[in-house]
């Protein structure tokens, strides 16, 4: 009686080992969600079923009763889906198919072993007020006693540049220095200047006293320019003219030396334009106020001085002899 009791014993034993292997092992090779949800599963299980209920269908227990069909576990089922990522586009950058602009290169000469840039040269002259109001005995301004000291040199020689000038096809440019009808253009410091130039109708468009001397040969379809202050550039169409003929240098005659030419030389300057004045060719109230204006603009450097009378050729403005600048 006793050996049989051990052997109940043993028995059930074995089944509550049995069923610790097969109910708490399948779950330690399963990882993460799946072994929870396994474990839950069980736990169910275990509320129904008795020790040595996994047993095959219609066999007996050690203790005599019918075994149990072993409840299927049902795995969790899988139902999260991995991402699909899109691959990167690689987007090819278009073709340059257009060809760089070729830009001309700038014109080098060599002077004393060292390049410079330079672009070409091409002068003009510029014929400052030569009209008959400044420069004729019966003009307006000598008829009021501001008649200018070597004027008739003056004209002839500023009549030697523009034959020059135009037998070597330079650009010939002259200016009128006149008022419209009215004078509303004249302004107020003018016209305290020179209050009685308006009383004899002076300098005025149009008229005999506001046009060009007859020895300097000038034409309506000649260049012309007129202006209302002493500075040839100040509200003209001096500078576009000059950039549309393609003039780099300027030679500039006529009167009044110390006023209207040596406004129009500042002005030049300051543009850029290197210039050439005919000494010679120009005139002022005195001969002092005539020395005076030359060496200022030469001493400054606002122009190179020359003289026709040495030498000096309007139409080779490049080749300035020693002897002919001043």
């Amino acid at each position: 009686m006793i050996f049989l009791s051990c052997l109940v014993g043993l028995s059930a034993m074995a089944g509550y080992a049995l069923d610790a292997a097969v109910v708490h092992l399948p779950h330690q090779r399963l990882p993460g969600r799946r072994r929870a949800a396994h474990l839950r599963g069980l736990g169910a299980c275990k509320d129904r079923c008795k020790p040595n209920a996994w047993r095959p269908a219609g066999s007996v227990t050690s203790l005599g009763m019918p075994a149990m069909s072993p409840r299927p576990v049902r795995r969790p089922v899988r139902t999260e889906r991995r991402v699909r990522t899109e691959r990167p586009v690689r987007i090819e950058s278009p073709v340059r198919t257009e060809r760089p602009v070729r830009t001309e290169r700038p014109v080098r000469i060599e002077t004393g072993g060292d390049p410079m840039t330079a672009r070409p040269t091409r002068s003009a002259l510029i014929v400052v007020d030569m009209q008959n109001g400044f420069c004729h005995p019966d003009g307006s301004l000598p008829g009021l006693g501001m008649s200018l000291a070597d004027v008739d040199r003056s004209v002839r020689q500023s009549a030697l540049a523009v034959e020059q000038a135009r037998a070597a096809d330079l650009p010939v440019i002259f200016t009128r220095h006149v008022y419209r009808p009215g004078r509303a253009d004249e302004g107020q410091n003018l016209s305290q200047l020179s209050a009685s130039l308006a009383d004899v109708g002076g300098l005025a468009a149009g008229s005999w006293d506001g046009g060009v001397v007859d020895e300097l040969g000038w034409t309506p379809a000649d260049l012309t320019v007129d202006k209302v202050r002493f500075d040839a550039f100040l509200w003209t169409s001096l500078d576009p003219l000059l950039q549309g003929l393609g003039v780099t240098h300027l030679q500039v005659c006529g009167v009044v030396t110390n006023i209207c030419v040596e406004s129009t030389v500042r002005a030049a300057f300051m543009r850029d334009y290197p210039v050439t004045l005919l000494g010679d060719a120009c005139a002022a109230q005195t001969p002092r106020l005539h020395d005076l204006g030359l060496e200022v603009m030469g001493t400054v450097g606002l122009a190179t001085v020359v003289s026709l009378a040495d030498g000096y050729q309007v139409g080779d403005p490049t080749g300035v002899p020693a002897e002919a600048a001043a």
